[in-house]
């Protein structure tokens, strides 16, 4: 075999080796608007008159003693969205729904807390019918009796992925997938770890999906398979 003929299997073998990679890639697809699933908490309007601003401001500031953040990297980061007030039987709360923004990744959050008992609260001489103060709900949610999602929030500017696509083609490649779609931007309550969530079907078999999350800090990666129903 001259060296020309050598030359010319060499490279034919080493594209069928190629093709061979990419198609070991199982086919998947997204299903539905990709965008995350959590988006829908910013859907409402905000509650601006003056009952509301006042919880809004103690929420944030409850919000900033609980993370031990500092109020500018507050400002930059969180977005309130959404807020009202809602009696439900005998309590009446507040609800606000935010955005917690870092880097290119944003996450979607709602918090709520009791901020009026109908018939009171003797124990905490919290009288019936009377909206709490600051120091009444921090009281309250220290017994368990209110409570909110408040986590752990690290003050974290960057993340370890430059941005959305390059953490996913590295998912993909994990993963051996075509395809990947957003689930959810997370931030693990204990670590206050950035975690981006996905999916993806099968094509060509029923109910059958991949899902795959990567922590945006430490870059772990978790894959499991099931049945197309992300909880």
């Amino acid at each position: 075999m001259n060296i020309r003929v050598f030359k010319h299997v060499v490279l034919l073998l080493l594209f069928a080796g190629s093709v061979s990679c990419k198609q070991d890639n199982r086919q998947t697809m997204c299903i539905g608007k990709g965008e995350d699933h959590f988006a829908y908490l910013c859907d409402g309007a905000q509650c601006t008159d003056e009952l509301c601003l006042y919880y809004q401001q103690i929420w944030k500031e409850l919000f900033i003693e609980e993370n031990d953040l500092r109020e500018d990297y507050f400002n930059r980061h969180i977005l309130p969205c959404s807020s009202r007030l809602e009696i439900r039987k005998e309590y009446t709360f507040y609800i606000i729904s935010y955005k917690i923004l870092v880097d290119w990744a944003v996450s979607y959050k709602v918090d709520q807390f009791i901020v009026k008992y109908e018939n009171g609260l003797p124990d905490f001489n919290i009288l019936p019918d009377t909206y709490l103060t600051k120091e009444d709900i921090k009281k309250t949610n220290r017994s368990k009796i209110t409570w909110s999602s408040l986590g752990k929030l690290p003050d974290h500017e960057r993340l370890k992925y430059s941005s959305f696509e390059s953490a996913i083609e590295l998912l993909k490649h994990q993963a051996q997938v075509n395809e990947l779609c957003l689930w959810h931007v997370g931030i693990n309550p204990d670590t206050g770890d950035w975690i981006l969530e996905t999916w993806a079907q099968f094509k060509n078999e029923y109910n059958s999906c991949i899902f795959e999350k990567l922590n945006l800090i430490t870059g772990e990666i978790d894959i499991s398979k099931g049945q197309c129903d992300p909880q």
